[in-house]
């Protein structure tokens, strides 16, 4: 038999059911009248949709359903973040969404809408958000998403809160948790987030921070460690060479020299990376045996400090590894990840022309059922570079850019190479003048793809003529465009600069997220090159409030 307190648990739940299936209907109507017409606007009006998922959070917490309030909680959170563009106060309402998604514990929604914010801005929301983390007082409920609210944000903190929050994490991912157990009762995986959350601390922390964090990666990942390479690649990413001590670097070599650990491949490419001269030997002498974890140890140092007979070897590999690849387009079978081995034999066959491997790139080219992925990174790299080709192979190229220009659409992208072909006919020098500058234009009108290919080519500086595209494509509504935008300019802008590239760099660098900002460096760090403006731009984001665009930055004088 149903008790009156029982028959009054079932109606207060279906009144909660009831109230956010009514605000869900709200919320929705209001996002398609603003998409239907985005000039409407109301004079006079109260968020129906925000009250009545609030009283519904409210019902469950007082009635002690704690996982419905976690729901509701979450719920009302995502409404705050999603509406807040639309609202009096944006940020405001993203703070408030921010928190409420931490509190309720909703990591997923927590960690997405972190990224997103850390990219686009307002960043100074975010660094709202990261700080009322608190350094004691986890909860169950909010363990998990502190922990990826700083993997995520972690390098907005200020250096003295980050340092005690990364100490804390340190703790946990030498499996140090017996205490954080008992209080917390946590159902994740404790040490795999506190290595990530580590990783996104690093930049904002104190300098000391960094033997110690050299130090933990020395001695507790070790072969018996399972924590996946991607994230601890990040944390040695964020591990500044110049503030771990040389007995630690020492630690972390005799670690890369184990062959029965992936985190030894870690160690490998950070030391690499840096200029360790043993490591870099000891990268190309393993790639050179065809080890494919160790690649991105060689990549991340010069390839060009490569020894002949070791890139006779690699040139031979990556030959095989284009000839495979071809094949198993004819046969219309197309692999997802792994290494690109034509862009790798291309990039061999300029470094080393002495051994140059042009047949199989050619035979790869013409082949319309190659993927467009493939001929796109290849053809990117032929259309840079055309002048250090070998004549023979640049007129064979010149001479079948149409063909190139066709390949198969896989992985959802679109078919053929988009405005690679433009920049291969450029490059050729098989159009010019006028006829380049319109087929370049129309880049700037075309699909996502031909945006962001018609930003690659002026960075190029190529048709230097219509420029001001740019300026008209910054403003684009996809973040993928404008961050080409971004990386074209800064290579502009640190070459030879004009007034409007100029100010558009400025324009950039004063982004209220962190994505154009470190792009615009990415480019100006690809060139090599300096100008005043350039050094300028570099000083002044050394104020910015991501650590990471400071960290970068800082590499310019």
């Amino acid at each position: 038999m149903l008790t009156r307190r029982r028959y009054s648990e079932i109606g207060q739940f279906r009144w909660r059911v009831s109230e956010v299936s009514l605000a869900l209907n709200l919320a929705q109507g209001a996002a398609f009248r603003s998409w239907s017409d985005p000039n409407s606007y109301a004079i006079f009006w109260t968020d129906r949709a925000a009250s009545g998922l609030l009283a519904a959070e409210l019902n469950a917490d007082v009635v002690g359903d704690h996982n419905d309030w976690k729901a509701k909680a979450a719920l009302r959170a995502r409404h705050h973040v999603m509406r807040a563009t639309d609202s009096r106060d944006e940020p405001n309402e993203l703070v408030k969404g921010l928190e409420s998604l931490r509190i309720s514990g909703d990591f997923q929604s927590l960690e997405s809408a972190a990224k997103r914010i850390h990219q686009i801005g307002p960043i100074e929301v975010l660094t709202e958000a990261v700080n009322n983390i608190p350094v004691a007082g986890w909860t169950h409920t909010t363990a998990q998403a502190n922990l990826q609210l700083l993997a995520a944000a972690g390098d907005l903190l200020e250096a003295e809160k980050a340092t005690c929050l990364l100490n804390w994490c340190a703790q946990l991912a030498s499996g140090e948790i017996a205490e954080f157990t008992e209080q917390v009762r946590p159902w994740f995986w404790v040490e795999y987030l506190a290595t990530r959350a580590i990783a996104g601390l690093l930049t904002a922390a104190e300098d000391s921070v960094h033997d110690e964090v050299g130090t933990l990666l020395a001695r507790q990942f070790g072969p018996e460690a399972t924590i996946p390479i991607v994230d601890l690649n990040n944390v040695f990413e964020h591990l500044d060479y110049d503030r771990v001590n040389p007995a630690t670097r020492e630690s972390l070599w005799a670690l890369a020299q184990r062959t029965d650990s992936h985190h030894g491949v870690a160690a490998l490419r950070w030391l690499a990376a840096n200029s360790h001269e043993l490591a870099l030997s000891e990268a190309i002498n393993r790639a050179a045996l065809r080890d494919l974890q160790t690649l991105p140890a060689v990549f991340a140092a010069d390839p060009s400090q490569i020894d002949e007979d070791s890139a006779k070897l690699l040139i031979d590999w990556f030959e095989e590894m284009t000839e495979t690849r071809l094949a198993a387009a004819r046969q219309r079978r197309y692999a997802f990840g792994g290494y690109d081995g034509a862009r790798l034999l291309t990039n061999f066959n300029l470094l080393f022309p002495q051994f140059g491997r042009w047949k199989a790139i050619l035979e790869l080219l013409r082949e319309p059922l190659v993927d467009s992925r493939t001929k796109r990174n290849s053809c990117a790299l032929l259309a840079i570079r055309a002048a250090d080709i070998p004549i023979v192979v640049r007129d064979a190229i010149a001479r079948e850019i149409d063909t190139i220009s066709q390949a198969a659409p896989v992985y959802g992208d679109e078919p053929g190479i988009g405005g690679i072909g433009v920049m291969l006919k450029t490059g050729f020098e098989t159009i010019g003048g006028d006829q380049a500058t319109s087929q370049a234009t129309q880049l700037a009108f075309g699909s996502r793809r031909d945006r962001e290919d018609a930003a690659l080519l002026l960075g190029s500086g190529q048709c230097p003529g219509i420029q001001p595209i740019l300026a008209a494509l910054a403003a684009d509504q996809r973040f993928s465009v404008r961050r080409s935008v971004a990386t074209a300019t800064g290579k502009l802008v640190s070459t030879d600069p004009n007034s409007l590239i100029t100010a558009l760099a400025w324009k950039l660098a004063n982004d209220q997220g962190s994505g154009l900002p470190a792009a615009l460096l990415n480019g100006m760090l690809q060139t090599g090159q300096q100008t005043p403006a350039s050094v300028d731009i570099a000083q002044h984001l050394r104020q910015h409030p991501s650590a990471q665009i400071k960290r970068t930055a800082q590499r310019f004088p």
